[in-house]
């Protein structure tokens, strides 16, 4: 490590264009901390550094951080439900709970698609973990229908886990927009809010299904 206010440890200790992390590290180490002094820059350099080469963990540091934490979490809980809901459109009888959860599914390709942009835009690393809650929910799912025997229960298995699922992501974009605002990036914040908002109308429309298949 240098002394004073000379270069950057990123491009003294390896951690340039060159490394594993590339670009989009180094210019979101800047970003974060621009108005810092230049040992707190070293630090968060340092810190950043150990956590991808020792774990591979995200580093939360400010409430930003958080909000990219949990921006990823949202967007790997997409990337997660793809198949699974085209596999329970297939497996539900009822004509509109099919067409209900192949609209859920183009639902979560546009937010993949939003989310994406989002973590390109914001320079966020995108590490490979699961949502653990989204696996969770899935895997719950998928076992429920296997007790199913009838196809009244099989559809009332499905409608009943889709919500479950839709009401945990209206909650999470709900809350990262409310982080994201709190920590200074509305902008942002409009993406998580327009999730939100397509969540709850996916919700009403789930609930409403019931008028043309009801639960017995």
């Amino acid at each position: 490590m240098t002394a004073g206010n000379s270069a950057p440890d990123s491009y003294q200790s390896g951690m340039g264009p060159g490394h594993p992390l590339g670009k989009k590290c180094m210019t979101y180490v800047n970003v974060m901390v621009e108005h810092h002094h230049c040992q707190r820059r070293r630090s968060v350099i340092s810190l950043l550094k150990l956590n991808y080469m020792l774990y591979n963990n995200p580093v939360i540091v400010y409430q930003r951080d958080l909000v990219e934490y949990e921006s990823q979490k949202l967007f790997t809980g997409e990337v997660q439900l793809q198949k699974h809901i085209a596999a329970w459109s297939h497996a539900a009888v009822s004509p509109q709970l099919k067409t209900l959860l192949d609209n859920y599914l183009e639902l979560s390709r546009q937010h993949i698609e939003m989310m994406s942009s989002f973590l390109d835009k914001e320079y966020i690393i995108l590490r490979a973990f699961p949502n653990i809650v989204i696996r969770a929910l899935i895997t719950e799912t998928d076992q429920k229908i296997t007790y199913c025997q009838s196809a009244a229960t099989i559809d009332a298995g499905l409608l009943l886990s889709v919500l479950s699922i839709n009401e945990y992501k209206l909650a999470s974009y709900n809350a990262t927009a409310h982080m994201a605002e709190l920590a200074g990036m509305k902008k942002q914040a409009v993406i998580f809010r327009r999730s939100a908002a397509n969540e709850k109308d996916m919700n009403e429309r789930l609930l409403g299904l019931r008028d043309y298949a009801p639960i017995y």
